[in-house]
């Protein structure tokens, strides 16, 4: 991939966790933290190019959610993106490795719920 530049590639994780907890102040406390602590997975680093195998799925996912995600100008009118994908199959087949490197290649937060 691309090198990150220095400024973003440290963040300041206290200022942006206490903005974020500010947000949620009306939410209970201990959720609140726990989502942030353990649902959330903001350092995804895995690429759909890390991915062995399962081709017809990153293809899938490649065109149904990057894509649009990174030009929704594209995908308007007649054009639409497509509304979901599901992922299913037995334990270990890659389902959540898959959506990790989906969720990099649109710069999203992936939740791991």
């Amino acid at each position: 991939g691309k090198p990150i530049p220095k400024s973003s590639a440290t963040p300041a994780a206290p200022a942006d966790h206490k903005s974020v907890t500010d947000r949620l102040k009306n939410i209970d406390r201990k959720l609140a933290e726990q989502i942030l602590n353990e649902v959330m997975d903001k350092k995804a680093t895995v690429t759909l190019e890390d991915v062995a195998g399962n081709d017809t799925a990153k293809r899938t996912l490649i065109e149904a959610v990057v894509y649009p995600a990174l030009r929704p100008d594209l995908y308007q009118g007649l054009r639409s993106a497509t509304k979901g994908v599901l992922l299913f199959g037995p334990p270990g087949n890659g389902k959540t490795l898959l959506a990790k490197a989906v969720a990099h290649s649109c710069n999203s937060v992936f939740f791991n719920i």
